[in-house]
């Protein structure tokens, strides 16, 4: 193709017996689907050397069978870079980034996919509830402001000390957890118990990440220190973890794995981006000067191991493609954001982009050719007038809803993704960590912390509560909603 932007439209200058491989930058990524037709010679750019070679060659040969005199073989090549885990849909290819500028319109939301297995039953659909029987998987009025989505809740203990945690993709009841002192843990949240443990650094961990294709690996990353590692758990071997570290990345924020698992890339509390090669663990480039500001989040999308976007605290949200030169003033997209951006991710099938920042501040962006806003939609999402207010947003598994919540606030609450973002209800966290002790000086309450919704199962998602205490505790909740 011409370009990663115009993939319809083919190379007007292309030459024969020009080296096609020098251009396919991170095919380990990518399928190359290769044809080999018989072409009309006129129809084909002529090239003095080339054609003597031809000629020489045929001169010894005999035409192949259902060839003609005046007739090329030709090699025709196709890029496809989609990937399909399993909360995405497979119904199209165009899910790369080639595709997701111009997704198809019918293009089915994926199903909500069960886990293989959960103590917790399966939720009961009604009218204002977020698994509705509906098509839309919401009701057609919104809920008021206090109305609270039906739900169970469950404090983990093992827990204790968590700053970051991640649902393994595949493992059913398993959590990654990064702590505050810097030590990684596998928990079983389903029995509430810790199999595993591993001593990265002694500063906080901000990053996780599980391997897609390589469930018993994840990546892992320190705050400050930028420590950088690969940890592998066993199963059938609870206790310790084993682990390779990588290159630091200093003043790291987040880092995120692409779907195909042959690199991930790290931002920080700077305007730089890192990338690794998973296979080698080297860095294998630095990307500078991507904002204006201190980036702090980076996520790949779930289908297109190219395609990925940063979150900067200047007020924008960028996309980028690797198969593309990463250049600073020239991302694929870029969206203005209300606030400085805390948080983004892709919807599961990769066609919006969400934007969480301060207070009120959430906004989904179209990524599809049809729809080229640049504005987006607003959630309507009430505002406390806090500059302190950070808020974080995700998408629940099946695409139809949106959880988000903010460190002023106890509680949180679900829209629909579909503008204009009916406001589904709340779930309340007010006294669930107040009650594990006797908090001494000035009354606190609970905030969210951190969030985090699992990639198969619409109805569970995690929710780490802290309080604004000089020494606070820390646990994840447990929901599932129904």
């Amino acid at each position: 193709p011409e370009s990663i932007r115009r993939p319809g439209v083919p190379i007007e200058l292309l030459q024969p017996g020009r080296r096609l491989h020098a251009d396919l930058r991170w095919t380990q990524g990518e399928r190359l689907y290769l044809e080999e037709v018989s072409m009309p010679a006129a129809w084909l750019p002529t090239d003095p050397e080339v054609d003597s070679q031809s000629e020489a060659s045929e001169a010894g040969h005999h035409p192949a069978c259902g060839a003609s005199v005046g007739q090329r073989t030709v090699v025709l090549f196709r890029r496809d870079a989609v990937r399909s885990p399993k909360r995405c849909s497979t119904s199209d290819r165009a899910l790369s980034h080639a595709g997701v500028l111009a997704v198809p319109e019918a293009l089915p939301c994926p199903p909500p996919v069960a886990p293989d297995a959960c103590e917790m039953p399966p939720p009961r659909c009604r009218s204002a509830g977020l698994a509705s029987s509906r098509p839309s998987g919401v009701c057609a009025e919104e809920a008021g402001m206090d109305e609270v989505v039906p739900h169970a809740r469950r404090l983990l203990l093992s827990s204790s000390g968590v700053r970051q945690f991640e649902f393994h993709p595949t493992r059913p009841g398993t959590l990654l957890t990064g702590r505050k002192d810097g030590v990684i843990a596998v928990l079983d949240h389903e029995n509430d118990t810790q199999t595993h443990v591993l001593e990265v650094d002694s500063y906080p961990i901000l990053g996780l990440a599980w391997l897609h294709t390589q469930p018993q690996w994840a990546v892992v990353g320190a705050s400050q220190s930028g420590t950088t590692c690969m940890a592998r758990y066993d199963e059938s071997k609870p206790g310790c973890m084993e682990h390779v570290r990588l290159e630091r990345f200093p003043h790291l924020s987040s880092l995120s794995v692409c779907c195909t698992d042959d690199f991930f890339m790290t931002s920080g509390f700077c305007v730089d981006v890192g990338l690794y090669d998973i296979v080698t663990g080297q860095r294998t480039n630095t990307f500078r000067g991507l904002h204006q500001n201190f980036i702090n989040i980076l996520r790949f999308a779930n289908c297109s191991p190219h395609l990925f976007a940063t979150a900067s605290f200047d007020h924008t949200c960028k996309l980028w493609d690797l198969r593309e030169p990463i250049v600073a003033n020239q991302p694929v997209r870029a969206f203005n954001t209300d606030t400085l951006n805390v948080m983004c991710c892709f919807s599961p099938d990769d066609r919006h982009i969400l934007c969480s920042g301060v207070d009120q501040a959430l906004q989904q962006f179209p990524l599809s050719q049809s729809s080229p806003s640049t504005s987006g939609s607003r959630f309507p999402l009430p505002s406390l007038r806090s500059d302190t207010n950070y808020r974080r947003s995700l998408y629940l598994a099946d695409g139809r809803s949106v959880a988000t919540a903010a460190t002023n606030e106890s509680l949180l609450r679900f829209y629909t993704t579909e503008a204009p973002h009916r406001h589904i209800g709340h779930v309340g966290f007010k006294g669930m960590l107040l009650r594990r002790r006797q908090y001494t000086g000035l009354p606190t309450e609970e905030y969210v912390q951190s969030l985090r919704c699992h990639p198969t199962d619409p109805c569970l998602l995690g929710a780490l509560l802290s309080t604004s205490e000089p020494h606070p505790e820390s646990y994840i909740a447990m929901l599932r909603l129904g």
